[in-house]
């Protein structure tokens, strides 16, 4: 997801429910965890962006706001179809590129990542590179050291 560009690699951060950081650095986490199952296990392992999508996570707008956004939306966000085709494909493609990958929906430009990942024109699943926060490697087993903590009572 393009939340990863705003998580924080307090890993505490996941565990609160309400704190606003909480989704965009569970979305960091889950890089890290790829990135690091990769590492460790040499598998194939990807983490996607399904894009800004037109689905019924927009349920909770009313009045002016959800006129506005039916009318606007539509022009600007993905279908579901669309949403899913990163997914999917990191899913089932065969022969995936070695290493730790990063799949969008769109054709990220160099000068500006962030934008480009956010809202742009639908390109198909396409490599792209995440945050750089992304390729600090200690993190990847930090992460993975801290998931172990947290289930182990639970095995």
């Amino acid at each position: 997801s393009i939340e990863h560009w705003e998580g924080s690699y307090d890993f505490e951060k996941i565990t609160q429910k309400t704190s606003g950081q909480s989704y965009p650095t569970s979305k960091l986490m889950q890089m890290l965890f790829a990135f690091e199952l990769v590492r460790r296990h040499q598998i194939p392992a990807a983490a996607v962006n399904p894009g800004a999508v037109m689905s019924g996570i927009w349920w909770y707008l009313r009045g002016i706001k959800k006129k506005l956004w039916d009318l606007f939306a539509p022009l600007i966000l993905l279908t579901t179809q669309q949403g899913c085709q990163t997914i999917v494909h990191a899913a089932t493609a065969e022969n995936l590129p070695a290493g730790p990958l990063y799949y969008t929906p769109y054709k990220q430009m160099g000068w500006c990542p962030f934008y480009s990942d956010m809202v742009n024109f639908y390109n198909g699943p396409t490599l792209g590179k995440p945050d750089p926060k992304v390729y600090r490697e200690e993190y990847w087993s930090k992460l993975w050291d801290f998931s172990e903590e947290k289930v182990k009572p639970f095995l």
